[in-house]
């Protein structure tokens, strides 16, 4: 395997992780990992490029951003309807009650 091969297998297990992450932890501590994953690299800014276009290669072109994006409108419904009721509603057991809702 080449250092080439290595990078872009780091690219992928990093575009894989954060993809997890943003569903998970909000957008100032999934910066901050990323910084820290990042900042170990040659070259920074090129490995930021290099995640873009990792990322970008990793998305279902024929999906519509609704369909790429129905995780995060559910949890927003979900979490005003927290709001509303005043306490927390687990979303396992609501996807599995009402399916997921785009």
């Amino acid at each position: 395997m080449t250092d080439r091969d290595d990078y872009a297998d780091w690219l992928v297990r990093l575009a894989l992780e954060l993809s997890g992450r943003v569903r998970e932890y909000p957008a100032d501590a999934n910066a901050a990992w990323l910084r820290a994953m990042v900042a170990d690299t040659p070259d920074p800014p090129s490995a930021y490029r290099d995640l873009a276009i990792m990322l970008a290669a990793l998305v279902p072109y024929d999906s519509r951003p609704s369909e790429l994006l129905a995780w995060w409108h559910r949890e927003e419904r979900v979490r005003t309807a927290e709001r509303i009721l005043g306490r927390e509603l687990a979303l396992p057991v609501i996807a599995e009650r009402y399916g997921a809702v785009a």
